[in-house]
């Protein structure tokens, strides 16, 4: 996981004391899920499993991360999601309406972050997250209202 996605975390879970259930960055945990075909040859399966690994979403269809993404909000029943790209990301920056439509369809309130790495943000992401939770709170109270 790069840098600036642990500070993100430590944001979300240490400042915010939200959990966060499940993660689907570029470099995260959509690798773990594959299933890694097997053959006569355990070398060349291993060696495919680790070449056909795409490092950046752009290099999968759309539908193929979107559903991705939605199953892991769905197995781990996740209360909100933060939608959270690199500001000069055009693959997760141009595609968000997909994703954000996705969600809403499931009922999960999703806040947007783009974010550049910088340590200048920090103050505007807390503010940005605290609301956002406060709200996706008081939500799911009224849901189990």
């Amino acid at each position: 996981m790069a840098d600036g996605d642990r500070r993100l975390m430590s944001l979300i879970e240490v400042d915010m004391g939200a959990r966060v259930v499940a993660e689907d960055h570029c470099t995260g945990i959509s690798s773990y899920y594959r299933q890694t075909p097997t053959s006569d040859d355990p070398f060349a399966d291993l060696a495919a499993a680790y070449l056909d690994q795409a490092p950046c979403a752009r290099q999968n269809p759309i539908s193929e991360r979107v559903d991705f993404s939605l199953e892991l909000a769905r197995d781990y029943r996740a209360d909100a999601v933060v939608y959270a790209y690199l500001k000069f990301c055009p693959c997760y920056g141009m595609t968000k309406a997909i994703y954000f439509d996705r969600l809403k369809q499931l009922g999960i309130p999703v806040l947007e972050l783009d974010l550049d790495y910088s340590k200048n943000d920090v103050g505007q992401i807390k503010t940005r997250l605290e609301a956002f939770f406060e709200v996706a709170r008081k939500n799911k109270e009224l849901r189990h209202a």
